[in-house]
């Protein structure tokens, strides 16, 4: 089965609610009686045996300008007052070297295949301090060449100079969130990013073109305009569903 050959009662059977992919494990999993003690003797068990797994890593970076009424994220809202970067940058590499002492077992560096920024907004930190983070981690751990390095953005307060470091640093994924291109749901969900931001955007990162699927999809959605403007994207798409219920 091709990925443009999908049946729609394979679409209809995983179009259901689930857990919360942003939490693993889920929420319902966390107990009060687990603490950092237990948290270290996992990440040192892990790396016992004579061929331990490979390390996927997830860095949170939760600030944001302004809050979308949709997000369901560990977030702290700031406006344009970004203050708390470097103070927040300082804690985290803390971690990462309780954790990368942890996992190293018998000093051997395990690789690291996966790598993921999540938020917040990631690119609400500066080129400069994600710069910082990017050496950070790579001192301490030891990123595979073909490893998986995810990034999630926000057009609105992205630049040039945020991918062209994110790019020096290796990332290949690139997460963009679009609920929707009409202004008046913009509005509604307190998340104006105009059409123009996100193309353009795109158009930076990946260069011209676009997956004629995926104009295929904004045609049907009623983006005309979108689907004929929007020139080579993505190299991978993913769709998520977003379900406005009332209240």
């Amino acid at each position: 089965m091709s990925a443009l050959d999908v049946p729609l009662a394979l679409l209809r059977r995983y179009n259901v609610q689930g857990p919360r992919y942003t939490s693993y494990p889920t929420a319902p999993m966390w107990k009060e009686q687990f603490g950092p003690t237990d948290y270290v003797s996992i990440l040192r068990e892990s790396s016992e045996g004579e061929a331990p797994a490979p390390l996927s890593l997830y860095f949170h970076l939760p600030f944001c300008e302004r809050l979308c009424f949709f997000c369901g994220c560990t977030v702290v809202i700031t406006g344009t007052r970004h203050a708390g970067e470097d103070v927040y940058l300082d804690a985290v590499e803390r971690e990462m070297d309780g954790v990368a002492a942890a996992v190293a077992g018998d000093g051997r560096r395990r690789k690291v295949v996966q790598l993921h920024w999540g938020g917040g907004t990631p690119t609400y930190f500066s080129p400069t301090r994600l710069e910082r983070l990017g050496r950070s981690i790579r001192d301490r751990f030891d990123v595979a060449p073909d490893a998986e390095l995810g990034v999630e953005i926000d057009p609105r307060v992205t630049t040039p100079e945020h991918l062209a470091t994110l790019a020096g640093l290796g990332f290949n994924r690139l997460s963009m969130g679009v609920q929707d291109f009409d202004p008046r749901v913009q509005e509604a969900i307190n998340r104006i990013q105009p059409f123009a931001a996100t193309r353009d955007l795109v158009r930076e990162f990946l260069g011209p073109g676009l997956l004629g699927r995926l104009e295929e999809c904004l045609r049907r959605a009623g983006h005309r305009a979108q689907a004929r403007h929007l020139a080579k994207g993505p190299q991978g798409l993913e769709a998520l569903a977003l379900v406005v219920e009332s209240r």
